[in-house]
């Protein structure tokens, strides 16, 4: 009997086991097979290693990259949820989205009136970002940390929706943040919740592994740990707000049952959570689980910044 594969958490440097090895069964893009790690010391999940044409998985039918004229006919009942959240607890009017993707939000930020800054790694993203949408200043770079220092901008709010879970180094995003924000501002961030009732369940067929995009997941209390470190203070960390609860719905669970699915043909256990009714009943069961804050496929994580007078 082999040992599991180790290796080192590249945040951390303990020790890590190998927690599952995976296909890219969501794009269906590469045949390869990816390796993800859990870490001992902070419980970092990470891919290991990280390909190096990491830009090359995502293709020209990444949904969120996909641009139209018509944003209007865009906007969803989650762009309005991240409005919302914005909105509760932005104190100023200047904002910087990274990762905007094809901009829906930026749009609904512009339209509010927010002064909208982004940082995209796309270049035909970016491009619309400026020209259609016509968001202040549109930053093509996939060097965010980087591009954060050329900066001289302070914002009242920075925003990242379920980007952070695609960067080869999160925390060095997330350390460099606060220099970013004016007194009083807030770091408003959605990612994928790695101690989610779900992944528990489906491990690597959870959607949201997505491999190789997604490179890490951050538990909830070290995402918490990294930006208190760096001076900033607890507003909010839950599963159970409007824009998490988006990734609760019986659509994301038959995703990821498809997925087990496709791996996994045992067809007396396929036919009968293929049954509707079946597949209702549980998902019913599911649905009060993810109710429960902590539990859902996906958190919100908002931190602000001590005002002058603190």
């Amino acid at each position: 009997m082999s040992l599991p594969a180790k290796t080192h958490c590249p945040y951390c440097a303990e020790s890590a086991t190998l927690l599952f090895s995976v296909s890219d069964i969501n794009q269906n893009m590469s045949d390869e097979i990816f390796d993800y790690y859990q870490c001992h010391g902070c419980g970092l999940i990470f891919l290991d290693p990280i390909p190096e044409n990491i830009h090359d998985y995502y293709g020209q039918a990444y949904s969120a990259y996909q641009t139209t004229g018509d944003i209007e006919s865009n906007v969803t009942d989650y762009d309005l949820s991240k409005l919302k959240t914005v909105r509760d607890n932005i104190q100023g009017d200047k904002l910087l989205e990274i990762g905007p993707g094809n901009g829906t939000f930026a749009y609904l930020a512009k339209k509010e009136g927010y002064i909208v800054d982004t940082i995209e790694m796309d270049s035909k993203c970016s491009k619309f970002l400026a020209e259609t949408i016509k968001v202040r200043n549109s930053i093509n770079s996939s060097t965010i940390v980087e591009t954060l220092k050329q900066i001289e901008e302070r914002y009242d709010a920075i925003v990242m929706w379920h980007v952070l879970e695609h960067l080869e180094s999160p925390w060095s995003v997330l350390s460099a943040l606060p220099d970013m924000l004016a007194p009083n501002g807030v770091v408003i961030i959605a990612v994928p919740n790695p101690g989610s009732f779900q992944f528990k369940i489906f491990k690597k067929y959870w959607k949201h592994v997505d491999a190789p995009r997604h490179t890490m997941f951050l538990p909830a209390n070290l995402l918490g740990q990294q930006l208190v470190q760096a001076g900033l203070q607890k507003v909010l960390v839950t599963t159970t707000d409007s824009v998490s609860s988006e990734f609760n719905s019986r659509g994301w669970w038959l995703h990821s049952l498809n997925n087990f699915f496709s791996k996994n043909p045992n067809r007396f256990l396929v036919w009968l959570l293929n049954r509707s009714t079946i597949n209702f009943i549980v998902y019913s069961f599911v649905r009060i689980i993810e109710r429960t804050d902590g539990s859902g496929n996906a958190y919100l994580a908002i931190f602000r910044k001590p005002g002058s007078n603190s």
